[in-house]
């Protein structure tokens, strides 16, 4: 009777119910107004209560839901004190639902600018070259992880 309802026969066993939810989920984010939120991020944590995702290459540009908000967020943390640029209302089966349930269009601007991007769900074998930013696709914000040896290089030779 146990295992019909997912309780662990044993102390070693996992049941059904709390196995860990597996973080393979690719998405690429593209067409949003804040540029610095297109590219591809992949799934850092997943539960039933809160999914996060990181953007390649620049983990303070994020993608995530949480049950107590109860609604799809998209935010630059260091930029507009971290407030949710686009939002989606969806409510996730964050173990059924492709890609942990992010919706891939009709996203509502909200402190971001116009337009709101899509999202295309990436399969986990798809090779994703990875994308240049200028300066002018950042407005002027350095996205590498060296900033302050840059910031550092930019005042010296000044």
């Amino acid at each position: 009777m146990n295992a019909q309802y997912g309780e662990a026969e044993d102390e070693g066993s996992m049941s059904v119910i709390n196995a860990p939810i597996p973080l393979t989920a690719r998405m690429e984010v593209s067409g949003a107004a804040e540029v610095r939120l297109n590219g591809v991020y992949n799934v850092q944590f997943a539960t039933r209560d809160c999914v996060e995702f990181h953007k390649d290459g620049d983990i303070k540009c994020q993608v995530s839901w949480n049950e107590y908000n109860e609604e799809w967020r998209m935010l630059i943390r260091d930029y507009k004190l971290g407030s949710t640029l686009y939002r989606h209302k969806y409510h996730p089966n964050v173990r059924i639902d492709e890609c942990h349930g992010v919706p891939k269009d009709s996203w509502q601007v909200w402190f971001g600018k116009a337009p709101a991007p899509s999202i295309r769900y990436v399969p986990i074998d798809e090779v994703i070259s990875p994308q240049v930013q200028t300066d002018s696709d950042t407005s002027g914000v350095n996205v590498s992880d060296n900033s302050e040896e840059t910031s550092n290089t930019v005042h010296e030779q000044q």
